[in-house]
C-alpha cells in the first residue's frame, strides 16, 4: 500500500506547525511566563509606601506607580539633600502579598561615573514581584504592601551613610 503524497505533505505540515508553536516563539507559554506583564493600572492607595528617613542625606518620592496583581513598576525621584556629591546608593524594599510576606529586594549603584550633586535629583525605576503570580509553584496572591527606603549612600569623598536600624 502506497501513501499518497498529499497525505504525507499534510502530515509533515501539521507536525511542523505543532513543533514550531512549542519551541519558544513569542506566543508560546514558555515565552509569556518569562516576560514582564504590561502594567496599565496605578497601584491602589497605600500599597506603595516610601519610608521617610529624616536623617538620610537623600530623599525618595513617588512619581508613578503601576501594579498588576503580583507585580509592580515604581518610578521614584532620588534627591540629594546633603552638601556632598553622592557617588552610589542602595534602595531596598519589602513586599507583602496575600500568601507570602517579607519579600526583600534591593537595587543600587556604586561608582561607574554616577555622581549626584547637592540639590540634584535622579529618576529611579524599580520593578519586581512575581510575573506569573507564583513562587516555587505556589500562588503568592495580590501585592498588598511595598515599603521602600534608602539602605545606604556613598559619597564622592569616600564616606558612607547607612540607615539606622535601631530606629526601624
Amino acid at each position: 500500500m502506497q501513501i499518497p503524497k498529499v497525505a504525507v505533505f499534510l502530515f509533515l505540515l501539521l507536525f511542523s506547525i505543532v513543533i514550531i508553536s512549542n519551541t519558544g516563539c513569542k506566543d508560546s507559554n514558555i515565552a509569556s511566563k518569562n516576560k514582564e506583564p504590561s502594567l496599565n493600572t496605578s497601584c491602589a492607595d497605600g500599597v506603595i509606601i516610601v519610608e521617610q528617613q529624616s536623617d538620610a542625606p537623600a530623599q525618595l518620592s513617588l512619581r508613578e506607580t503601576k501594579c498588576e496583581a503580583s507585580y509592580s513598576k515604581i518610578q521614584l525621584m532620588f534627591k540629594n539633600v546633603s552638601d556632598k556629591p553622592i557617588s552610589g546608593y542602595d534602595i531596598s524594599w519589602v513586599e507583602d502579598y496575600d500568601h507570602k510576606k517579607g519579600v526583600e529586594s534591593s537595587q543600587g549603584t556604586k561608582g561607574g561615573g554616577v555622581e549626584i550633586e547637592p540639590n540634584e535629583s535622579k529618576e529611579i525605576l524599580i520593578s519586581g514581584g512575581f510575573t506569573d503570580g507564583t513562587s516555587y509553584g505556589k500562588s503568592v496572591g495580590q501585592l498588598n504592601r511595598n515599603v521602600i527606603k534608602i539602605s545606604h549612600i556613598d559619597f564622592a569623598d569616600g564616606t558612607r551613610w547607612i540607615q539606622d536600624k535601631a530606629k526601624q
